[in-house]
């Protein structure tokens, strides 16, 4: 191919499928041993892959330029509102980022694992967007989300082509599809359900390739097969939407007026099977569950117990009892219901406008139409189907982007239909331009309230720019160059870090972080209990515990789970030592991971059971309580740079007459921080509140813990640098009469 020829050709979706393209390869390589051999075959397969996708995949004229201005640059501008912060979303932290490390290196478990995340799932996604990430770093790899965004709004633009003439229009009518609370929640943050959307859309639209000539239909198929089964590999609940897409394709087939064609359709079951044959073997292998840890009861994995189907899903059945036997026409009607109990969709995503159920609804009109086009009724129908199966498989609303978009193609169509009608002269009302416009107004109301939900939340937590301009803008330093945790660290941190040898997980939001410190560490997932629910998984475990005999095994424990993650570790079998509490930085020399403490875990029975306790304290503490003895755990600099990043070790002790408690209520109140000021040498307040940080765990009277505590070096000049304890909301300790830690520091610029 000419490189003229292949730059005409290329789109934002090929940049997209040769980052997935390359995410498959390497599964197909993870016998290899040698990690650059491996990496040099996945590269050599990619090219092979993504060169035949160049000059086999159809053209249907490219892009028009409004597109970009009135599409994908909002798209672009949603996404900018947080790029400069790192992603700290809870599936990231939790088992995202393990799966990545796992199996961007090689076998997504390796020896000395015991399932070294609570959920094993297929890789694929999370090795793409790692893919991202080892070329443009954390932060900057995220743009995988904004890229298969757009990518899904070319899609949709074509397959809005044969009914919306103007390319203006097209692009406005694909902003509302795109702006919707799904997209704007994942588009910031990384969700496998975004990443499969364009792909979903892309076979959707190649289905309607199988009636042309032979040569494209057989071509369209493969490309159905291999868009489907990599969209099931991304996320099973795929399924769904998969399989009626599938018979959409033998539909149109036996539609064409030839003789059925089954060797076609088996090249593109056989296409379908190509991404999904490596992880599902392997599991196999492992677990004797294709998808473990899903559908046990089906599959019965020796590793997990086999659950009621019942509770597997996240919509119509919850722990409201109300819902847990929902009735065949509630099911079947929870496109409709979803919006009225927005509480029992998942837990992550709060109210929405109902796009989701104007799109189902847009379906069924579609499909019962009888003198709409052809294409919009098996669509409708395809749609229905899909949403239908994804209300009875699980309902959670996050799972239904396809169904938002695809309805919504329905719903555009049905406007311009309407729209078109009123064109012709009347003398009466003309109820239908009234009621196209009415619709519009509608995809406007609940693209405008997307827009607002997607600027004010973030799962993460995250502020988006505007909140807070300087912050986002020192972070943005580090674009470029985050693509080691590790490198943000300190001496010391790297030297306590590096004594680990093998990790365990005791509690959510650690395990990710874990390998990104330590990724050469085998790890250990402590706290699921199913994992340890038959004969056969607590054999795995004591071989794995076993072959870890005289090695340092360590766990990253947030203060918050700190009580729950050593009876993790003690229910294990195992014992608790020494509590180091941490303030590791997060990708950056400001921003820190969450309040946490590396524990030590040891063998049973080598040391007796610690009795750590974690409680909340919900008022303000007593008089007698507000003294404290502080000292240096070690002494800090006595000069520093102007905003340089200093961490104090200081070692504090109860010396009052109550229990400290580590926790406060929801917005901190009543928590209690190590803190400090700069003061001039007459001791005026100069900076009166640079750095906190929180207890480890409960202090009774008589004990101590030591507590690391970062703070910021101010402008130049000579400065005492004071610490001291203090209830959030209520008082610093030494206004109280409590005696505080203070050295003179000299900054230089």
């Amino acid at each position: 191919m000419k490189l003229a020829g292949l730059r005409r050709r290329l789109g934002v979706g090929d940049f997209v499928i040769l980052l997935y393209a390359a995410a498959f390869a390497r599964q197909y390589f993870w016998p290899v041993g040698n990690d650059a051999a491996a990496w040099a075959l996945t590269c050599l397969l990619t090219a092979f892959a993504w060169l035949w996708h160049l000059r086999t995949k159809d053209e249907e004229g490219p892009t028009p330029a409004p597109f970009w201005l009135i599409v994908a640059l909002p798209l672009a501008f949603f996404y900018a509102l947080r790029a400069a912060l790192p992603d700290m979303s809870w599936d990231v932290l939790d088992y995202r980022l393990v799966n990545a490390e796992r199996a961007l290196r090689g076998w997504p478990m390796i020896e000395g694992d015991f399932f070294p995340s609570r959920f094993p799932f297929n890789p694929a996604p999370d090795m793409a967007l790692g893919l991202g990430r080892r070329l443009l770093g954390y932060r900057l790899g995220t743009v995988v989300n904004l890229l298969a965004l757009v990518w899904a709004g070319t899609i949709l633009e074509k397959l809005l082509r044969p009914f919306v003439a103007r390319p203006r229009l097209r692009a406005a009518g694909v902003l509302l599809l795109i702006l919707s609370e799904q997209t704007l929640f994942e588009v910031n943050n990384y969700m496998v359900d975004l990443l499969a959307l364009p792909l979903l859309l892309e076979a959707t639209r190649l289905a309607f390739k199988t009636g042309e000539d032979a040569r494209a239909r057989r071509r369209a198929l493969v490309r159905v097969g291999l868009y489907l089964g990599a969209a099931l590999a991304f996320k099973l609940t795929n399924l769904a939407f998969a399989a009626p897409l599938f018979l959409l394709c033998a539909y149109r087939l036996a539609r064409s007026g030839r003789r059925f064609e089954w060797a076609s359709l088996s090249w593109a079951a056989g296409a379908a099977a190509l991404p999904l044959l490596p992880y599902t073997l392997y599991m196999y292998w492992q677990t004797g569950s294709p998808v473990f840890p899903l559908y046990n009861h089906v599959f019965q994995s020796p590793y997990w117990p086999a659950p009621d189907p019942r509770t597997e899903r996240w919509g119509p059945v919850v722990d409201d009892p109300r819902f847990k036997n929902m009735r065949a026409w509630e099911v079947l009607l929870w496109p409709l219901l979803l919006p009225f109990r927005v509480e029992h969709t998942g837990g992550d995503l709060g109210p929405h406008w109902g796009r989701l159920s104007l799109a189902f609804l847009a379906a069924v009109v579609g499909a019962l139409w009888r003198k709409a086009d052809a294409r919009v009724r098996q669509l409708s129908a395809a749609t229905l189907a899909g949403a239908l199966l994804w209300s009875a498989a699980s309902g959670m609303h996050r799972y239904a982007m396809y169904v938002e978009a695809a309805g919504g193609l329905v719903l555009i169509y049905l406007i311009t239909k309407l729209w078109q009608a009123s064109a012709e002269p009347r003398r009466s009302f003309d109820y239908r331009k009234t009621f196209a416009s009415v619709l519009v107004l509608v995809l406007v109301v609940q693209s405008a309230s997307a827009c607002v939900y997607g600027y004010e939340f973030e799962w993460g937590g995250r502020p988006a720019f505007f909140k807070n301009p300087r912050g986002h803008l020192r972070e943005a330093r580090h674009f470029l160059r985050d693509h080691s945790a590790r490198a943000f660290l300190s001496e010391e941190e790297r030297a306590l870090l590096d004594g680990v040898e093998v990790w365990a997980q005791s509690g959510p939001l650690t395990g990710g972080y874990q390998l990104l410190l330590r990724p050469d560490a085998p790890q250990w997932c402590l706290f699921m209990p199913e994992f340890f629910s038959t004969e056969v998984a607590r054999t795995r475990f004591a071989r794995a515990v076993e072959a870890a005999r005289g090695k340092r095994v360590y766990t990253l424990a947030l203060t918050e789970h700190l009580r729950s993650s050593i009876e993790n570790v003690q229910a294990a079998g195992l014992g608790v030592g020494r509590v180091t509490p941490l303030q590791l930085p997060y990708f950056s020399d400001r921003g820190r991971f969450h309040a946490a403490s590396l524990v030590e875990v040891l063998p049973a029975g080598r040391a007796p059971q610690r009795r750590i306790a974690v409680t909340a304290a919900s008022a303000p503490l007593p008089d007698t309580a507000f003294r404290a003895a502080l000292r240096w755990a070690h002494p800090p600099p006595a000069r520093a740079r102007a905003g340089e990043s200093l961490t104090l070790r200081v070692v504090l002790r109860n010396e009052g007459g109550s229990v400290w408690p580590a926790l406060g209520a929801a917005d901190n109140s009543f928590r209690l921080f190590l803190g400090n000021h700069w003061l001039d040498p007459a001791g005026g307040v100069l900076v009166n509140d640079d750095g906190r940080a929180p207890l480890p765990f409960d202090l009774a009277p008589g004990e101590e813990a030591e507590v690391p505590l970062l703070v910021r070096a101010p402008a130049a000049g000579e400065y005492v640098l004071e610490v001291d304890l203090l209830q959030e909301s209520v008082t610093w300790f030494g206004l109280k009469g409590s005696a505080t830690l203070k050295q003179k520091v000299s900054v230089e610029p």
